[in-house]
C-alpha cells in the first residue's frame, strides 16, 4: 500500500484523491520544487561537461594555427606511401619477376594472374635456396619495415582523432609515432640496399618514394613538437572549470547536490539575471502598491 510522503499516513483503495486525507498535502506536487531546484542544478552541471567536450574537440581541430595544419597533414604519411619505395628484380625459373617496395604485400607488379604471382607466396619460398636466400631476406626485411611503416601511419591519423582525449599527450604520441615511421622507413631503404648488394643474382634498387615518406613523417612530427610545446587554449566561459570539478566531487561523494546553492556557480551572468529579475518583482510591487492606493 501507498504512503502520504508528508505524514506518512497509509492509504487505502478508496483513497483517490490527490490530497492527503490525513494531513491534506497534494501528494502529487509533493516536493515539486525541491525536485525542480535539482534537475535545475542537474543540468547546469550537464551543461559544464557538455562545453567542455565541445569546446575541446574544437580546439583539438580547428583551434588555432597548428592544429588546422596538423588536420591538413595528418594524411600525408598515408598517401606518401603509395609513392614507388624501390624495385627489385628476382629470377625464378621460367623468368624474372619485378616486385615494387611499395605494394609488396600486395602482388607483383608485372603478370597476367597478380594474384597467384603474389609476393607472399613467392618471397617465403626462395629464403631457403642458396642462390637468393640472402638477398630474399633482405627484401623482405624491407616489406617488414613498409608494413609497419604503414601501421604507423594509420595510428597517426587515430590519434589525431582521438586527440580531444588529451591534448598534449595526444600530440606526444603523435611524435614517438612519427619518428618511428622516419625510423622504419631508413630501416627500409637500407634494407633495400643491402638485398642489392647480398652477392646474388638479385638486383634491386630504391627510388625516390621512401625520402618523401620520411619528410611527411618529419612535418607531422615537427607540427606535433610545436603543439606540446605552445599547447592549444580551449577556451571556457566563466565558472565551467569550477563546476567541473563540483561534479567529479558529487561523482566520488565528497559532496551532496542538494548541499549547493542554486545556481552552483555564480557567473556574471547568472548576477545580471538576478538583478533583472529582482528589478522585475520591484517594478510588480510598485504598480500594485498604486493600485492599492
Amino acid at each position: 500500500m501507498a504512503h502520504c510522503p508528508n505524514c506518512k499516513r497509509k492509504l487505502k483503495l478508496t483513497d483517490i484523491s490527490q490530497n492527503c486525507p490525513g494531513c491534506g498535502v497534494n501528494m502529487r506536487f509533493f516536493g515539486f520544487e525541491d525536485r525542480f531546484r535539482a534537475d535545475a542544478k542537474r543540468s547546469e552541471l550537464s551543461m559544464a561537461k557538455a562545453q567542455v567536450l565541445i569546446r575541446t574537440l574544437k580546439a583539438a581541430f580547428i583551434g588555432g594555427k597548428l592544429p588546422v595544419i596538423r588536420l591538413c597533414t595528418v594524411f600525408l604519411p598515408v598517401l606518401t606511401l603509395l609513392l614507388p619505395g624501390g624495385e627489385a628484380w628476382i629470377p625464378l625459373p621460367f623468368g624474372a619477376e619485378r616486385l615494387h617496395i611499395y605494394n609488396l604485400f600486395a602482388s607483383v607488379a608485372a603478370g597476367e594472374n597478380p594474384i597467384g604471382h603474389s609476393v607472399l607466396f613467392v618471397l617465403p619460398s626462395m629464403l631457403g635456396t642458396q642462390a637468393n636466400g640472402k638477398a630474399v631476406g633482405w627484401l623482405l626485411g624491407a616489406a617488414l619495415c613498409f608494413a609497419l611503416t604503414a601501421l604507423c601511419a594509420v595510428v597517426v591519423i587515430l590519434i589525431t582523432i582521438l586527440a580531444f582525449i588529451n591534448l598534449r599527450r595526444s600530440a606526444k604520441a603523435n611524435c614517438a609515432v612519427s619518428a618511428a615511421g622516419i625510423l622504419l622507413q631508413l630501416a627500409q631503404a637500407g634494407c633495400t640496399l643491402c638485398c642489392g648488394t647480398a652477392g646474388a643474382p638479385v638486383n634491386a634498387k630504391l627510388s625516390f618514394g621512401w625520402a618523401v615518406v620520411i619528410a611527411a613523417f618529419a612535418v607531422c612530427f615537427v607540427v606535433n613538437l610545436l603543439i606540446t610545446r605552445r599547447g592549444i587554449p580551449v577556451e571556457l566561459d566563466e565558472g565551467t572549470e569550477e563546476r567541473v570539478r563540483i561534479a567529479r566531487q558529487i561523482r566520488s561523494k565528497e559532496i551532496q547536490l542538494s548541499d549547493l546553492p542554486q545556481p552552483i556557480v555564480e557567473t556574471a551572468q547568472t548576477r545580471l539575471l538576478r538583478e533583472q529579475i529582482k528589478k522585475e518583482k520591484e517594478t510588480q510591487l510598485s504598480l500594485a502598491a498604486d493600485k492599492e492606493a
